[in-house]
């Protein structure tokens, strides 16, 4: 803005002098206008080609930039279905692992019932062999006596004999 100002006071002092001086002065101020505007001229031109750098420059920054946005969204688009598959194998080894885990939980009732059994048949089989050992020692105990005993052959008839008396 200051620029523009400037050219104008200058434009108009120059039509100024070459109103009030003759032909030779006019010529000059002709020139000097002319090598004014071919100096603005130039100026705008560096300007333009300055101007038109930088729009290249930022085109081409916005295309890479816009690559990439392509990029990252089908790289995210990429992490999506890979998120996606995972949550479904997710759900899948859930779903297993719920029958799974109550696959292990029968087995391990059935385990405790077949542990409580076995103790339950060990205590039995104990019992079995304190029985049959007071039985061998009560037999043997019995055939001891019998031996020492004397034979009574009337000792069934005498028995009999005390059973009626009652």
């Amino acid at each position: 803005a200051a620029l523009e100002t400037a050219q104008r006071w200058r434009d108009q002092w120059l039509r100024a002098l070459a109103a009030h001086r003759g032909p030779a002065r006019e010529a000059l101020v002709v020139e000097m206008a002319s090598h004014a505007a071919e100096e603005r001229t130039k100026d705008a031109e560096v300007e333009e080609e300055k101007g038109r750098e930088e729009v290249a420059i930022r085109r081409a920054k916005r295309e890479a930039c816009e690559a990439d946005v392509v990029a990252a969204r089908r790289v995210c688009e990429e992490a999506e279905k890979h998120e996606a598959e995972w949550r479904r194998r997710r759900d899948e080894l859930r779903a297993a692992l719920g029958s799974a885990h109550l696959a292990v939980l029968r087995s391990s009732a059935a385990a405790d019932e077949a542990a409580s059994e076995q103790a339950a048949l060990r205590a039995w089989c104990s019992k079995t062999e304190s029985v049959k050992l007071r039985v061998a020692t009560a037999t043997t105990s019995a055939v001891e006596v019998l031996r020492s005993e004397q034979y009574n052959a009337r000792q069934v008839e005498e028995a009999y004999q005390a059973k009626q008396r009652q």
